[in-house]
């Protein structure tokens, strides 16, 4: 068992990411826009076209009806159906403005305004939108009882929560792990145990060309090399800068979320962070609490088996302090260096005094990109670790 983080688990974040923003959807554009709904559509979409291809057929057709929808072939099955989901979908949709009630009138007027501009002739609007009631109530999805046209609940409730686990499973918001996560062997096997919730995938672009080409060049030997360094990565221990998370929670500047997560981290003592590719190659941390994301986060983080970086690395460090602090993009590597050891005093007091009183004493307009570097730079000059 995993140490579990404080709060809600990756599941539930996950669950409740995906279900707000399917009500935000719905409240945008339409219930029968989000993933449930067009679940819906495509399921029933081709025996929708079946019940239009047979009335545009028929002897006794609407041709006023016809004339209106002329032009509309390739998409006049969606378009109804997706309408029509829509309507059921939300209280609102199709109701009576003046009394807030759907009524047959109000959703055929809803839904013949999908069809085109009938401004200058509402009574073919009413028209075409009662063809398009009628031709819905056909279909075992929805109920009509002669007034309104609805979706009894529970219809296709396998179908609809099917669609929300796999929009969880295939978009996750994980968390760090606290143990080494399964290596990568192939472009969906990798991170996590075989029966996860979750669905991972080498490459986070979902798209069928560049899966099947990753796979491919996994199988032949030709991805080695990649998946020796993304599988040494995932390895590496990583634990949280305790003091740079007090700074952060003092002065507020991380999500809730964050907070929590990274002490949550804390207490683990050590954590790592699965990786993933992009269609390009780059490299990302998988969780959305990863060293990728703004300062304030990376910040936080720290190997957890630190290392001394030695004399290169201290001044590269130094010249990295250099550029944050402003005023120096013009020096050369050996200026920025020398600008550091001649600053030294003034940086060392950075972070106690950006704790303090959360201003720097040496670029006011710039104190956030200096205070990350130079604590660094403060912590390994006093700790000696330089050789």
């Amino acid at each position: 068992m995993l140490p579990p983080l404080r709060g809600e688990s990756a599941f539930d974040h996950t669950l409740n990411r995906v279900l707000n923003s399917e009500a935000g959807r719905a409240k945008a554009t339409g219930f029968g826009t989000g993933k449930q709904g067009t679940a819906l559509v495509r399921h029933y979409l081709p025996q929708l076209n079946s019940i239009i291809h047979a009335d545009r057929r028929a002897k006794n057709r609407d041709r006023a009806v016809w004339r209106a929808l002329r032009g509309m072939d390739d998409y006049l099955g969606p378009l109804l159906l997706t309408a029509g989901v829509t309507i059921c979908g939300d209280d609102k949709q199709g109701a009576d403005k003046r009394s807030g009630l759907k009524t047959f009138r109000s959703q055929a007027w809803w839904l013949g305004a999908h069809f085109g501009d009938f401004k200058d002739d509402r009574k073919l609007r009413l028209k075409v939108g009662a063809w398009g009631l009628d031709k819905l109530s056909k279909l075992p999805l929805f109920e009509f009882d002669g007034e309104v046209l609805s979706i009894p609940p529970d219809t296709e409730d396998d179908l609809l929560n099917s669609v929300i686990l796999r929009s969880v499973a295939w978009d996750p918001f994980l968390f760090p792990v606290a143990k080494v996560p399964e290596p990568w062997t192939q472009i969906r096997t990798g991170v996590l145990p075989p029966d996860h919730w979750a669905r991972l995938t080498l490459v986070s672009r979902d798209d069928p060309a560049i899966q099947s080409a990753v796979s491919r060049a996994i199988s032949d030997g030709r991805m080695d090399a990649v998946l020796s360094a993304v599988n040494f990565l995932r390895a590496i221990p990583f634990a949280i800068n305790e003091p740079i998370l007090n700074y952060v929670v003092k002065f507020g500047t991380a999500a809730p979320l964050d907070i929590v997560t990274a002490e949550s981290l804390a207490e683990w003592g050590q954590f790592y962070i699965p990786h993933e590719l992009d269609f390009r190659g780059r490299l990302y941390g998988i969780p959305h609490f990863s060293f990728s994301r703004e300062d304030q986060i990376r910040g936080l983080f720290l190997f957890a088996n630190g290392e001394p970086i030695g004399v290169e690395g201290l001044a590269y460090l130094k010249a990295h302090v250099a550029k944050s602090a402003g005023g120096n993009s013009n020096l050369n590597f050996e200026q920025r260096v020398a600008w550091t050891d001649q600053s030294i005093g003034r940086i060392y007091d950075v972070p106690s005094e950006y704790c303090a009183r959360n201003r720097s004493p040496i670029y006011p307009t710039t104190r956030s990109s200096i205070s990350r570097p130079a604590s660094s730079l403060s912590k390994r000059w006093t700790r000696g670790r330089i050789s």
